[in-house]
């Protein structure tokens, strides 16, 4: 049976992971967007965690036609994933877009029973500690969201991860 996903272990592991990866110093030193990197990476570290390959696709829609970035299905519920990478002057045009997909998450955590939980994967390069916590603050200040980070997805690169979790409670 599907059950929500501990963002604390999932962020250690997927921290393990990314430092494994032979291309990691070059995804976590270089200005540039890696969401399809992530997307990718993300399977391994979620089948580790013990959710089955079959369970995971990047293919999920909802009903007002927006796409979730990665999705687990199992057992008629949903976690629902969605990425997005910040580059220092490169995000005029996300930060207005993120705040609306964010609020578009709870409201389909909200309104469907079938989607268990919404995870965000958020990742800074480029920012200030002061303005990823400014972020932080701006974009997950409603209370059903359990927040980790930021913190360098790997230790010693400016690369930085916040994730967040909003679970179904009812």
């Amino acid at each position: 049976m599907l059950s929500p996903i501990n963002i604390r272990e999932l962020f250690s592991k997927m921290s393990a992971h990314t430092t494994a990866c032979s291309s990691s110093q070059f995804l976590c030193s270089t200005r540039a967007s890696f969401e399809s990197w992530f997307r990718v990476e993300l399977v391994p570290v979620l089948i580790s965690m013990g959710i089955p390959y079959r369970d995971i696709s990047p293919d999920f829609t909802f009903p007002d036609g927006g796409k979730a970035d990665l999705c687990i299905q199992s057992d008629g519920k949903a976690i629902l994933f969605e990425l997005k990478p910040f580059v220092s002057g490169q995000d005029s045009k996300k930060k207005i877009e993120y705040p609306r997909q964010i609020a578009r998450l709870l409201n389909h955590l909200s309104n469907k029973t079938n989607i268990l939980q919404v995870i965000t994967f958020t990742t800074f390069n480029g920012y200030t500690e002061n303005k990823m916590k400014k972020f932080r603050e701006d974009f997950f200040s409603d209370a059903r969201w359990e927040v980790v980070g930021p913190f360098p997805l790997v230790e010693g690169y400016p690369l930085n991860l916040i994730l967040t979790s909003a679970v179904r409670s009812d």
